[in-house]
C-alpha cells in the first residue's frame, strides 16, 4: 500500500460511496477543497484507491483567530476499514501540517461512533454532540499542531 497527494476530485470516488452513500455525487464536494493550501491524501493498493483523507484551510468557529486546518472526508472502503489505513493517513497529513509553524490546530468533526480512533491519535473532543441534518450526529475533535 502506498500514501500519496491526489486531487479533491479523486477523493469522491471513496468519500461518495462511504460518506455520502445516496446522495449526489456534489454533496461530495467540500468549502475549499480546491485552494491552493488544501491536502488531499490517498491510500492505494494494487493501483486501486482504498482509503482518502482532505485538510482543509478552514478557521474553527472555536477559536477564529487561531489559523488551523480541518480534516473532512476521512473515508476508507468497507473491506478495508480497521486495518490502520485511516490512522496512517492521518498521520501522513499531520506530518505535512506541521511543517506549516504558522498553522496552530487542526480539527474536525467526526461521526459520533468515530470516538476511539481520534482519541487514539490524540485528539480531544470540543464541545458538545451536534447534529448535521443529513448525516448523523457528530462531535468536533480539536489537536495542537506541534
Amino acid at each position: 500500500m502506498i500514501i500519496q497527494s491526489s486531487s479533491s476530485q479523486t477523493t469522491y470516488q471513496v468519500r461518495h460511496p462511504i460518506l455520502r452513500k445516496g446522495k449526489p455525487l456534489e454533496s461530495c464536494r467540500f468549502e475549499n477543497d480546491d485552494h491552493p493550501d488544501s491536502i488531499h491524501l490517498c491510500a492505494k493498493k494494487e493501483d486501486i484507491i482504498i482509503g482518502v483523507l482532505s485538510a482543509l484551510p478552514n478557521n474553527c468557529s472555536d477559536f477564529p483567530l487561531k489559523k488551523s486546518y480541518q480534516l473532512r472526508g476521512i473515508a476508507i472502503n468497507h473491506e478495508f476499514q480497521r486495518k490502520g489505513i485511516g490512522s496512517l493517513l492521518v498521520q501522513k497529513v499531520e506530518q505535512q501540517i506541521r511543517l506549516n509553524k504558522s498553522i496552530e490546530y487542526i480539527w474536525l468533526n467526526a461521526r459520533v461512533n468515530s470516538k476511539n480512533f481520534y482519541l487514539n491519535l490524540g485528539y480531544r473532543p470540543a464541545g458538545k454532540v451536534f447534529n448535521i441534518k443529513n448525516i448523523g450526529m457528530h462531535q468536533r475533535y480539536i489537536k495542537n499542531n506541534s
